[in-house]
C-alpha cells in the first residue's frame, strides 16, 4: 500500500542542513568527481520522477551543474565553491541512510537541493537570462561565426545597452510631460 506524506522544511530541519553545508564548504573539495557524483543523482532523480517536486528538483539540480560547467557563463568563484560544496554532499549523502530505504535518500537530496537552489535564486536566474541570450543571439544576424563561443562579457553589453535603451526611452517620455529632462525640478 503506498501513501503520500507531506514534509515542511522545518527551521530546525533547515538549520540542520545548513550546519551541513557550513561543514562542506571548509573541506577541500575535488571538483571533478563531485560533478560526476552529481550527474548521477541526477540520472537517479530523473529516473525516479515520481512527483512534481522531485522533477523540479532535478531541473534545479541540472541547472546549478550547468552553471559550473559552463565555460562561458565563467562562474564567480565564492557562488562556484558554494555550488560545489553542495554538490560535495550527495558524495556522502548516502551514508547516512539505509539502503532499504531509497526513499528516504531522495528525499533528502531533493531538500538540499531546493534549500540551495532558493539560496542561488539570482545566480540561477541570471544565468536562464544569459543561455537564452545566447539561443538569440546565435539565430540573430550578428552572429556569424559558427565556432565563436558566445561569453558573459557579450552578454553583459548586450544588457547594457537594453538598460541605456530604455533609460533613453524613459527620459523622452517624460520630458514630453515635464519639459525637462525627466525631472520636475525647476530653478526659480
Amino acid at each position: 500500500m503506498e501513501k503520500t506524506y507531506q514534509l515542511n522544511l522545518t527551521e530546525n530541519l533547515k538549520n540542520h542542513l545548513e550546519d551541513m553545508l557550513q561543514k562542506k564548504k571548509s573541506e577541500k573539495i575535488n571538483a571533478l568527481e563531485t560533478i560526476e557524483t552529481s550527474k548521477l543523482l541526477l540520472d537517479k532523480l530523473k529516473g525516479n520522477s515520481q512527483s512534481n517536486q522531485i522533477n523540479e528538483s532535478a531541473e534545479k539540480l541540472s541547472n546549478m551543474i550547468d552553471m559550473i560547467e559552463d565555460k562561458a557563463w565563467d562562474m564567480r568563484e565564492n557562488n562556484r565553491n558554494y555550488v560545489l560544496a553542495v554538490l560535495s554532499y550527495f558524495n556522502e549523502s548516502k551514508q547516512n541512510v539505509p539502503k532499504s530505504l531509497p526513499e528516504l535518500g531522495v528525499l533528502f537530496d531533493t531538500m538540499m537541493i531546493d534549500l540551495v537552489a532558493e539560496e542561488l535564486t539570482h545566480e540561477r536566474d541570471s544565468y536562464n537570462d544569459f543561455k537564452n541570450f545566447v539561443k538569440a543571439y546565435k539565430k540573430s544576424p550578428l552572429y556569424k561565426d559558427s565556432d565563436q563561443q558566445v561569453t558573459q562579457e557579450e552578454w553583459i553589453k548586450a544588457q547594457k545597452k537594453e538598460l541605456r535603451e530604455r533609460l533613453k526611452r524613459r527620459r523622452r517620455r517624460d520630458s514630453k510631460r515635464t519639459g525637462l529632462r525627466g525631472s520636475n525640478f525647476t530653478i526659480v
